[in-house]
């Protein structure tokens, strides 16, 4: 068969080599940087503009697929990279005002903005009032070599969801507050996992949340096997999803907890030289797994735990990718309504007494309706699921168990040095326990908030002559509920939202006066009141210490 090519254009005369062509075609284009110092290039194409970031290898494509189109010559890699470094630097420090570019969602002045991924680079525009397309840029988008399109908005109905996730009931909420939370412009973001026997589907249901928030060609990741993996990852997706992990270790769990709330990650840049690669990123994530994932407490206070049913009626994945894509514009639909009641409302909807990550409870929460859910079905979820989640952290921990022993043989309190704890219950033959005061008053430290949460008191803010004081005391039952909240349910006694939790302002448990006696207390009734602790509000920014993209690493979705 005979192919007909366009009439190639006449290659156009330029002076200089290769590398000072593609300069020149670099120049047309705009150039900026953003707030972080990351090099940007703005280019036209087919009627509508693209955002690289001029250190990738989008950015280098283009120059030289433009190169080709101008030339009808190939450009060498040594011309191209000499290119992209003179225009990195003329970005960073030419004329043009520094912007700030954003990954699948962002925000600008009172609306927030999600990449719709198609074609011609448009995005969602969302505000209290409406929702409109926008194909002005007013919100600056770059994206990752393997993103995808979002599903193209037709109603809005989200329960067809439900047929494609086996989970009770309700833990609905659950996934539905996810899921809004996860398209929220600002951290800090929930940490969403799926748990159960194998044979449930929880790579499907991963997969379909991943759909709604954030497709990808490669929607599922493996785990994770140092923290440069995780670097790569949030610099690639908005969504980190990871199949199938055996466990989570504590370097993967506080690694986690940092990109969930908005933390700093280090690396060192293509393991060449010793120039540090620091990231200051929040990205929403999903885990699945067989095994208690959320084995540290920190982990569980960010989770939202959905434990699946086991399936008796199978379908095929082609079945199931079917039924999704019949129904993936309702659902799309339903969250982008979700989003506008959440612009709405969430400064103002009263949610009670707060838990950790009050700004993402109060996001949720006043979605809910569009997802056909009340903010109190998910608050009550919300609950349930962070208490079962830090139980699960507590039973996992054999620290938090010797001390729960030791308390329940002490009824009356203990208090001792740390070295002395660590004698009365490290348990023979364990090397999983802390072998040295050290290592126990960090594990204590970690512990401590979620045993107050299950009725015991662990502090460490004393230091004494012979060391670090640690007290360990049952905490009073309250002698009544506390008063209802406006919404007409019963406040939560502690600042952390739950009951038996007495939070000061610095997040340590309130200590009333009382006599230091070792294994005994003879004031244990005096405490303090219940103080409050301030929401967490993190931006999701990324920002370096030296320009770095996902190339720099040599590690691809």
């Amino acid at each position: 068969m005979q192919i007909e090519h366009e009439p190639r254009a006449q290659p156009e005369k330029h002076k200089g080599g290769a590398a000072q062509q593609l300069v020149e075609i670099g120049a047309e284009q705009h150039l900026f940087a953003d707030e972080d110092g990351s090099a940007f290039m703005q280019v036209q194409s087919d009627g509508h503009k693209e955002i690289y970031q001029i250190e990738s290898q989008q950015a280098r494509e283009w120059l030289a697929a433009e190169f080709y189109r101008r030339t009808a010559k190939g450009a060498n890699r040594g011309a191209v990279a000499d290119a992209v470094a003179t225009l990195g630097a003329n970005a960073k420090f030419g004329l043009s005002p520094s912007k700030q570019v954003h990954l699948r969602t962002g925000a600008v002045g009172g609306a927030m903005f999600i990449d719709s991924g198609d074609k011609a680079w448009s995005a969602h525009k969302i505000t209290a009032t409406k929702i409109e397309r926008d194909h002005r840029n007013e919100c600056l988008f770059r994206r990752s070599a393997k993103s995808i399109p979002l599903p193209e908005p037709d109603g809005a109905d989200f329960s067809p969801i439900w047929d494609l996730i086996p989970c009770r009931p309700e833990q609905q909420p659950l996934i539905a507050a996810y899921i809004a939370g996860a398209l929220r412009p600002r951290s800090p973001y929930p940490v969403l996992i799926f748990t159960s026997e194998q044979g449930t589907g929880k790579s499907e249901a991963t997969r379909r949340v991943k759909s709604v928030t954030d497709p990808s060609a490669v929607p599922l990741r493996s785990p994770p096997r140092e923290e440069r993996d995780l670097c790569v990852a949030a610099l690639n997706s908005h969504v980190l999803a990871y199949d199938n992990l055996s466990g989570c270790p504590a370097w993967l769990s506080d690694g986690i907890c940092r990109l969930a709330t908005g933390g700093g990650i280090a690396a060192r840049q293509l393991f060449t030289d010793t120039s540090e690669v620091l990231l200051q990123i929040a990205r929403p994530i999903i885990l699945n797994g067989i095994d208690d994932l959320a084995n540290r407490p920190d982990l569980a206070e960010r989770s939202l735990l959905v434990e699946l049913m086991p399936i008796s009626n199978r379908r095929t994945e082609a079945d199931l990718k079917r039924a999704y894509e019949r129904s993936a514009g309702r659902i799309f639909g339903a969250v982008l309504q979700s989003l506008k009641l959440a612009m709405r409302d969430a400064g103002s909807i009263d949610i009670g007494q707060k838990p950790r990550m009050a700004d993402f409870a109060c996001w949720a929460a006043a979605a809910m309706p569009a997802l056909g859910f009340t903010s109190e079905q998910f608050l009550t979820a919300y609950r349930t699921s962070i208490r079962s989640a830090t139980l699960g952290a507590i039973e996992a921990s054999p620290v938090a168990s010797a001390v729960i022993e030791l308390s329940e043989r002490n009824p009356a309190g203990w208090q001792g040095t740390v070295g002395e704890l660590l004698m009365a219950i490290k348990p023979d033959h364990d090397r999983s326990f802390p072998s040295t005061p050290e290592k126990l008053s960090n594990a204590l430290r970690r512990l401590a908030p979620a045993l107050r949460q299950s009725g015991l008191l662990v502090d460490l803010s004393e230091r004494g002559s012979r060391g670090r004081v640690v007290t360990i005391q049952r905490l009073r039952e309250p002698t009544q509920h506390s008063p209802p909240d406006s919404d007409g349910r019963a406040g939560c006694a502690g600042s952390d939202g739950y009951p038996g939790g007495c939070n000061d302002s610095d997040g340590r448990a309130g200590l009333g006066p009382f006599h230091k006696r070792k294994n005994s207390f003879e004031n244990a009734e005096d405490r303090d009141s219940p103080g409050s602790t301030s929401a967490e509000t993190t931006s999701t920014t990324v920002t370096t210490s030296m320009t770095v993209t996902a190339d720099d690493f040599e590690v691809f979705e």
